[in-house]
């Protein structure tokens, strides 16, 4: 997306200061820009950011639009990290919506308030009406803003101590269906390009039919950006992996899985019906947890479930459970929807009770 492309501002830097620091706080100062700016993975590790905050994170986790990176700055430090996309509507030619798949990473974390406000702020100057901050892997939880009401619990296992202290970290369930595979000789392959297209589709397709039974189907994702080398413009900020589980030449499970230098991140996945009946999504959970410890990684994020779902009698606790046995942190999540420009959004309002009243 061209510099050109994004109005309202005559230059791409914006004063976090917009809001004055106190006590002797140093300016900062937002950068915003189409591209990725150099060195994206010493931005990242720098704000203790992860993988939402990569080129990759953003091609998984947000929708199609043009892609935004705002850099945080404080002289020539680089302190934050924020990635999204903009998109535009009907009632404009211009972007006037941004999503961000995560929330900005910020060091340190006292700083964080009022970077998140001056970054909106900016983004205000862009012309933006409206903007949400989703919550996939996020550090922080932000105060202040509206929510979107999807309050959410990740579940970060540790991968300290290696292969035995991980399965002793298991529940007794998880522990003896891992074993069992290790009986049985399952093994742990990494696929590519088509084949690893191919394995996605079969095991989300089995999950989305499994769920359709249960009267909670769904459509299962397509993803079609996967790489032949599971690389993506800056391999060292992310890298994308199709994970799989077969008993000798028959696919039990796979899983697609983003990974950093400190983390993996799990972002789908599934069993085949033969898998299922095995319960071989927990021993490839635990075999990618395995290879991650093996690549340096310190926790594996397997991912949300509503906040609700902590409760036996949501519907969603099935799957909760399934997360916490495999012994990890549980870290709450909170997603913000702003409006910054009600009026452009009356318009959205207005059409769609419109439609609403001619489909009657």
């Amino acid at each position: 997306m061209p510099e050109s492309r994004l109005p309202l501002l005559r230059d791409d830097t914006a004063r976090a200061d917009a809001f004055p620091p106190r006590g002797g706080a140093p300016r900062l100062d937002w950068v915003l820009s189409a591209t990725p700016p150099p060195g994206l993975a010493r931005w990242i590790e720098a704000a203790e950011g992860g993988f939402f905050h990569s080129p990759l994170g953003l091609e998984v986790g947000a929708p199609d639009g043009e892609p935004l990176y705002a850099t945080l700055r404080t002289g020539s430090e680089g302190v934050g990290i924020a990635v999204g996309v903009l998109t535009t509507c009907r009632f404009a030619s211009a972007p006037r919506h941004a999503y961000f798949p995560t929330l900005p990473a910020i060091r340190p974390a006292r700083w964080r308030g009022r970077a998140l406000r001056a970054l909106i702020a900016a983004l205000y100057h862009r012309g933006i009406a409206e903007v949400c901050f989703d919550s996939f892997d996020a550090g922080w939880v932000p105060q202040g803003l509206p929510s979107d009401g999807k309050d959410r619990i990740e579940h970060v296992v540790s991968l300290a101590g290696g292969a035995d202290r991980i399965i002793d970290r298991l529940g007794s369930g998880h522990r003896r269906n891992c074993r069992r595979g290790i009986r049985g000789g399952w093994k742990l392959q990494r696929l590519y390009g088509e084949s690893a297209r191919a394995a996605l589709d079969v095991v989300l397709e089995s999950a989305a039919q499994r769920a359709t039974v249960l009267g909670r189907g769904f459509r299962p994702a397509i993803f079609a950006g996967l790489n032949d080398d599971a690389s993506a413009t800056d391999p060292s900020a992310a890298t994308l992996h199709v994970l799989s589980a077969y008993d000798g030449n028959t696919l039990l499970a796979a899983a697609l899985v983003g990974v950093t230098r400190s983390q993996g991140y799990y972002i789908m996945g599934g069993s085949t019906p033969a898998g299922y009946q095995a319960y071989a999504g927990v021993w490839l959970h635990y075999s990618i947890m395995n290879w991650l410890a093996e690549q340096g990684c310190t926790d594996y994020n397997l991912g949300g479930t509503p906040a609700a779902a902590a409760d036996p009698d949501d519907p969603g606790h099935g799957l909760y459970r399934f997360k916490t046995q495999f012994g990890g942190e549980l870290r709450p999540c909170r997603s913000a929807h702003l409006v910054l420009r009600p009026a452009h959004m009356s318009l959205h309002r207005v059409i769609g009770f419109a439609r609403g009243v001619l489909q009657r």
